[in-house]
């Protein structure tokens, strides 16, 4: 018998490991939570990077990007 797998259409999807998942799906918290502030402060980025694992820079960097997607700017 054919291996059932090969009878599978491919939609497309992707899967990620569980911790994989994890990470992303805390980041993208993170993000909306630090792109909701008009401002975003030294603390709130420092707490984001130590739950993340990253850098200030970084949550800064991650935080500019969806804050220019979703308003067009990004204040510091």
């Amino acid at each position: 018998m054919d291996d059932v797998r090969e009878q599978v259409p491919d939609r497309g999807m992707l899967s990620a490991s569980d911790n994989a998942w994890e990470h992303a799906t805390k980041m993208a918290k993170m993000n909306r939570l630090l792109t909701d502030l008009p401002i975003v402060g030294h603390g709130r980025a420092d707490a984001a990077a130590s739950d993340l694992g990253i850098s200030r820079r970084q949550v800064y960097v991650l935080a500019a990007e969806v804050a220019t997607l979703r308003w067009g700017s990004f204040q510091t």
